[in-house]
């Protein structure tokens, strides 16, 4: 009976820690601190997918900033045209 309790305990308490971990990662994802976005002007030749090249780290999906970019600047198609200014996301 008390083997049983002491397992029942550790397994709770790894658990909790689990949990723990899971909330404090989620809470610093989700804290990043959006800023100002910036202007960009479109140039001949280039895309949606060419600008967010120049703008997303190695730990951001490319679609997501290009659903993000889409999203700030209310395009309802990829398309694009030189001279246009887009809103950039940053964080």
């Amino acid at each position: 009976m008390v083997r049983r309790r002491r397992m029942v305990f550790s397994l709770l308490t790894a658990c909790m820690l689990l949990a723990t971990a899971l909330v404090i990662s989620f809470v610093n994802s989700s804290s990043a601190v959006e800023t100002e976005p910036v202007e960009y002007v479109v140039t001949r030749g280039e895309s949606l997918w060419t600008i967010a090249g120049q703008f997303v780290g190695n730990d951001t999906d490319i679609r997501e900033f290009i659903y993000r970019m889409r999203r700030l600047n209310d395009l309802q198609s990829p398309t694009i045209h030189p001279g246009q200014v887009l809103l950039i996301p940053t964080r």
